[in-house]
């Protein structure tokens, strides 16, 4: 069983699989973020800066013990990072220090709303999606962008495009010393 299992499950197999379902991994949670951000920005510029930390949406969610020395930059500059974030995520441009940062917002979110209202935080089901988002983030953090990111493009043009990814170098690959020639 398990040789039929690898006979058909390779990476040569799966590559194309896998270089989509980064795609759409990255193009559902960046567009979640760019669009979240969007819509709190359309906020901002109808009704002034600093109108979505003044929200009663956002002060409903502050927690007691977050003094606001710290909540009120996070909530001035919020809608502007995740649109940024996003955007960056879903195209693949320096995926993982994009997906840091979104895992960052997450865990801040969940944070807040997992010690207002339980696990669930609030939502419907067993456990708040954020969850899954943050697992999402995560495989970014470790994975990167993949075959179809702009990440990758920058590579092979030879521009450093984000932390851990090789210059120019197709397939993740630094030519040894030994391969190039001396003048």
């Amino acid at each position: 069983m398990a040789s039929l299992l690898t006979r058909f499950v390779t990476p040569s197999r799966l590559g194309g699989l896998d270089a989509a379902g980064l795609v759409l991994l990255r193009g559902g949670l960046g567009g979640y973020f760019a669009l979240a951000g969007l819509a709190k920005a359309r906020g901002e510029l109808a009704n002034g800066f600093g109108s979505f930390r003044n929200s009663d949406g956002f002060l409903a969610l502050q927690p007691a013990w977050l003094p606001d020395l710290l909540a009120t930059p996070y909530g001035l500059v919020l809608p502007w990072v995740e649109i940024v974030v996003g955007l960056s995520l879903a195209l693949g441009l320096f995926t993982r220090l994009s997906a840091l940062v979104t895992l960052g917002m997450l865990a801040s979110f969940t944070i807040v709303l997992v010690s207002a209202s339980g696990l669930s935080g609030g939502s419907p089901g067993p456990f708040h999606p954020n969850f899954l988002m943050i697992f999402g983030a995560v495989v970014f953090m470790g994975r990167g962008g993949g075959r179809l990111s702009l990440d990758r493009v920058l590579a092979r043009t030879g521009t450093r495009a984000a932390p851990g990814v090789p210059n120019g170098a197709p397939g993740g690959a630094r030519p040894s010393a030994a391969a190039s020639p001396t003048l």
